[in-house]
């Protein structure tokens, strides 16, 4: 049995810092109001929200929510618990160590219990099988590129090649670049589009006013099937983007829409003498016919540029509607490695996924594909059974310091966020979402883990430069999809469904 709703996943974490007593620390994660970025692209106090929206709702999806009312419902995120992020609980335990808390005694607390200790230690083990087969971004070289822009100041028709002469490309891009538009960002906090150039120094030139051929976009399409999941995928010209002298772009993830699953920049032409385009690690050049791919939740920058120009063309890269639930080619490593885990884990349990998704997602990318695929096929022989669901998670942590006598206290509450929640927060109820919600009341005290917590999770909200979580390439206040969520995989024994609680494997 399986199933995959539509929710969402939000991690509320926790920012660190010394209370105004030396004796306790705390810190309390229930999501208060957001706060919008001042006028440097801070976030102005507060403690920290970390969302973790991933995966797909594939029912239900009523179209008619924006953005800020997810952000609303979010700060409505209650009622019962269906269990406690393990893995966030380490995270707070270990934050205590390094502030000067009491050192972690696992024998000591609940973590000790067996089955616990065995979930953790199973997908601990999983790390190095993600590691190895994630696909993230990849880079690579096509040939010449023919292109033709109408914007004026800007014209141009005829081939970019890699061979051009560097004082050829300077001259090119700087008059591109001096008749351009000023690129602006997305303050997913606020959720507006912002012009700030401490955030983002840039011009663009939209995608009305160039052409490219269309033995390009396919070009496109088979160097993104060589590497990713989904590979059924339909190419869309976005914008062209520009940087000069002082030129950069602080870190963030490129805004989500529906059936998004990439990015894809085309290099038009670089004269900066260095590789400014740092994609989560992968530092590159803009030179002709280079390119560089990756799922649009991963981390990219453009570092400041000393001198010279540099140039892209970014491509949204879409999953094909006509190829619904694609089943994935898994590898055989992969899958046997996975089959083995399933079968030692202590029912029930929950897995953060991998990837960031927004509201309306109906299938999943990369490996998030993989396990769930993995999974269904073990349901459907009665091994257990499967939910795939948005979820939020609420930390909360005390400790004491300076060697004062206290009892510590660490929590990660995680509770459903489907569609049915949301609308329910929002006041928007009927018996039909009662209902729906009623599918997972007797659920409780579910272990949830995260093979890779930091990127399963979003922080919203901190005191910290604001940077990677809260700024996207633009904000779409009235679009529902333009937010971030992470998903979980809730396993439940195959012995009962979703409303009839917890039970041992």
């Amino acid at each position: 049995m399986s199933s995959f709703e539509g929710s969402t996943l939000v991690n509320v974490g926790s920012r660190r810092q010394r209370s105004p007593s030396p004796e306790t620390m705390s810190v309390d994660t229930k999501s208060p109001a957001s706060k919008p970025l001042n006028e440097k692209g801070r976030v102005d106090g507060g403690d920290t929200l970390t969302a973790a929206f991933a995966k797909p709702p594939l029912t239900g999806v009523s179209g008619l929510r924006t953005a800020l009312d997810l952000q609303a419902a979010l700060r409505e995120a209650t009622g019962f618990s269906i269990g406690s992020c393990r893995t966030k609980i380490r995270a707070l335990r270990h934050t205590a160590e390094r502030y000067g808390g009491s050192e972690v005694e696992y024998d000591s607390d609940e973590e000790s219990k067996p089955e616990l200790l065995i979930n953790h230690n199973l997908l601990e083990g999983l790390a190095p099988l993600y590691k190895r087969f994630s696909t993230t971004k990849r880079c690579g070289r096509l040939g010449p590129i023919k292109l033709r822009i109408t914007r004026a100041g800007c014209a141009f028709d005829g081939q970019i090649t890699h061979d051009e002469s560097r004082s050829e490309t300077n001259a090119r891009l700087s008059q591109w670049f001096e008749h351009a538009s000023v690129s602006g960002y997305g303050d997913v906090l606020a959720q507006e589009t912002k012009f700030n150039e401490d955030v983002r120094n840039a011009r663009e030139i939209p995608a009305f006013e160039f052409f490219v051929e269309e033995d390009l976009l396919e070009s496109i399409k088979s160097c993104w099937a060589q590497s990713f999941h989904p590979s059924n995928v339909r190419v869309e010209p976005y914008k062209i983007h520009l940087y000069g002298p002082g030129g950069h772009f602080r870190p963030h993830r490129d805004t989500p829409s529906t059936n998004l699953v990439g990015t894809f920049l085309l290099g038009l032409g670089d004269s900066t003498y260095g590789r400014y385009l740092n994609v989560d690690g992968m530092k590159l050049s803009a030179e002709g016919g280079t390119w560089c791919a990756f799922f649009p939740d991963v981390v990219h920058s453009v570092e400041r540029i000393p001198q010279g120009y540099r140039a892209v063309i970014a491509f949204k890269i879409f999953r094909a509607v006509d190829d619904p639930r694609s089943l994935c080619n898994i590898p055989d490593e992969y899958r046997s490695q996975v089959d083995k885990v399933f079968d030692q884990l202590k029912l029930p349990i929950g897995i953060f996924l991998d990837r960031k998704y927004c509201m309306g997602t109906t299938e999943l990318s990369g490996l998030d594909a993989y396990l769930v695929q993995c999974a269904e096929s073990r349901a459907q022989n009665g091994d257990f059974a499967v939910h795939v669901l948005p979820v939020v998670t609420k930390g909360w942590a005390q400790w004491w310091t300076d060697g004062t006598e206290g009892e510590d206290s660490f929590s990660a509450s995680v509770f459903p966020f489907t569609d049915a929640h949301v609308d329910g927060a929002l006041g928007r109820d009927d018996g039909e979402k009662q209902k729906r919600r009623d599918v997972f009341k007797n659920v409780r005290d579910v272990p949830f883990y995260g093979i890779d917590w930091e990127s399963s999770t979003i922080i919203w909200r901190e005191e910290l430069d604001e940077a990677v979580n809260t700024v996207g390439n633009e904000a779409e206040a009235y679009k529902e999809d333009s937010v971030y969520f992470s998903y979980a995989l809730l396993i439940l024994p195959s012995s009962g469904t979703a409303g009839e609680g917890r039970q041992s494997n």
